[in-house]
């Protein structure tokens, strides 16, 4: 029960040290300009280094100027947020929300490695993703179609009204007052934005949007609503119906000043819609997204295809079709509330019964959590403050920054991120819209098993940065001498249950008389048995 009101767990002492990562406070703004600011220095330190090439002096202090500013730091933000994902899923007392918080991240999967969603990001995570885990899936949804980093990494913060059809023209009174923003004519005022004045001029000239600038009916972000995160791609829409959805969502893009988003009614295609077979009226503005986000999170499909891949995540990689139905009627029938769905999963007969133990590989990240859970590990983040001379690498799929000069050994200590992009799943970083797969066979490969055994040696041996484990790790060997005694007492206090005889026997085989606590615990941490949950 105290599970579902995170808010009554005390998490002070986490909240704390999250309180150092401050880049994950600054406003859409703020990011948005350090974007910005970051290309700017990159231009300029290639323009300098070709200058340097061709014998002329380069343009250094405008580099320095740039690259001296607080605000670029757009891959310290990054490995920021992945700082404190990896604080909260070790340490948070609050556990069910971390879960659903990894849940719902990759099911609105955004890849940080497209333009400025990597900064974008982490206000989605801070403001769609965390706050509303335990809401109506409505909410969520809504949250999700607005947010800067959704819009940019599916193409529809550009997606506009066909300026060559006068059917698609808006209805500007009507959206001016819907919008909150004042129009004069068919021409944006002032701080509307550059895509929307563009395109808003060209409207006025009778010209149809062209170039980077405007470029007319995207259908990703109408296509994917449906097929990922609603209805699912058996669930009964048309190529016609995607259409028809990315034409309600035309305008909806963002702020290029503020960061946020923002609706633009003379983008807006303001033409009659057809959904699933609901009309969407002439002349709705904004509203006529609003009504499909309305249609879709009602729909059968999607309460079945969000129940199964909850039933996915938390019991098994087939859930029962008894179960993914019973979950679908109390999405139903409690208007999408994602608090009341999960409950009924978790307190569910199958969720409780043997045959849901060990049945699901753990995905990267939670093998690399649980790992230094069950060790007893605490994590201290790498801050902007912390000290010179310690050496930390965040890396974020592919992109990566070193902090501090090295030293002291630290060089051998990898970042606990980069160890779980070693196994396969680098933190915000899947490419494609899908997200990583909730069916845990996906993981099951040689190479990223060794990687695991890899990832555990160096855990325990202490060479994984920021993580801080009890001395020594695995516990005390107390007066156990024989391997086998060693062996059962580390693997219940590690799994929790015991190893299968043929683990064990291999263990004992590799332990002797001589091997220490670290190294059997590395042992226990690569059984089948710790792979699974």
């Amino acid at each position: 029960d105290a599970q579902f009101h995170p808010e009554s767990l005390d998490a002070r002492d986490v909240d704390a040290r999250a309180a150092a990562l401050t880049d994950l406070d600054r406003t859409s703004g703020d990011l948005a300009t350090a974007y910005i600011d970051g290309l700017k220095a990159a231009k300029a330190l290639k323009e300098a280094k070709k200058a340097d090439a061709n014998g002329q002096t380069p343009a250094r202090p405008a580099v320095g100027k740039l690259l001296e500013q607080p605000g670029v730091s757009v891959a310290a933000a990054l490995g920021e947020l992945a700082e404190r994902r990896l604080l909260y899923a070790i340490e948070s007392p609050r556990q069910l929300q971390e879960v659903l918080v990894d849940f719902w991240t990759n099911h609105f999967n955004i890849d940080v490695k497209k333009g400025p969603s990597r900064v974008y990001k982490i206000v989605d995570e801070r403001e769609v993703i965390r706050p509303h885990v335990f809401d109506k899936f409505r909410t969520l949804l809504e949250a999700s179609a607005k947010s800067p980093a959704m819009l940019f990494y599916l193409d529809n913060a550009l997606s506009t009204r066909n300026f060559d059809d006068p059917a698609t023209a808006p209805n500007l009174a009507a959206a001016n007052g819907a919008a909150g923003f004042g129009f004069r004519g068919n021409r944006a005022a002032p701080g509307a934005g550059l895509l929307a004045r563009i395109a808003a001029r060209r409207a006025a000239a009778g010209q149809p949007a062209k170039g980077r600038k405007g470029a007319g009916l995207n259908e990703n972000y109408g296509r994917e609503l449906m097929e990922l995160h609603t209805l699912g791609v058996d669930g009964g829409y048309t190529q016609k119906d995607v259409t028809e959805v990315a034409r309600c969502f035309t305008g909806w893009s963002i702020n290029r000043k503020s960061g946020e988003f923002q609706f633009y009614p003379p983008l807006h295609d303001g033409g009659e819609k057809m959904v699933l077979g609901h009309r969407i009226a002439p002349g709705g503005g904004i509203n006529d997204g609003e009504q499909v986000l309305d249609i879709l999170a009602s729909h059968p499909s999607t309460a079945k295809f969000i129940s199964r891949k909850l039933c996915q995540r938390f019991v098994s990689d087939q859930p029962s079709a008894a179960l993914v139905d019973r979950t679908a009627k109390v999405f139903l029938r409690t208007d999408g509330d994602l608090r009341a769905v999960v409950r009924s999963i978790v307190t569910s007969s199958e969720f409780n019964s043997p045959a849901a133990e060990f049945a699901k590989l753990k995905s990267p990240f939670e093998y690399a959590v649980s790992a230094a859970r069950a060790l007893g590990a605490t994590y201290q983040p790498a801050t902007p403050a912390e000290p010179a001379g310690k050496l930390r690498l965040i890396a974020i799929g592919q992109a990566s920054i070193n902090r501090g000069q090295g030293g002291n050994g630290a060089r051998f200590r990898t970042p606990l991120a980069r160890e779980v992009a070693l196994m396969g799943e680098p933190l915000y970083g899947h490419e494609a819209p899908t997200g990583y797969p909730e069916d845990s066979r996906e993981w099951l490969a040689s190479g990223a098993l060794i990687a695991r055994f890899n990832y555990a040696i160096k855990l325990t041996q202490g060479q994984v940065a920021g993580v801080q484990l009890p001395t020594p790790p695995g516990g005390e060997p107390a007066a156990l001498r024989d391997p086998e005694s060693r062996v059962d007492a580390l693997s219940a206090g590690l799994i929790g249950a015991p190893l299968s005889a043929a683990s064990r026997d291999a263990i004992v085989k590799q332990a002797g008389p001589t091997v220490d606590n670290a190294r059997l615990s590395a042992l226990i941490l690569g059984s089948p048995e710790f792979q699974k949950r």
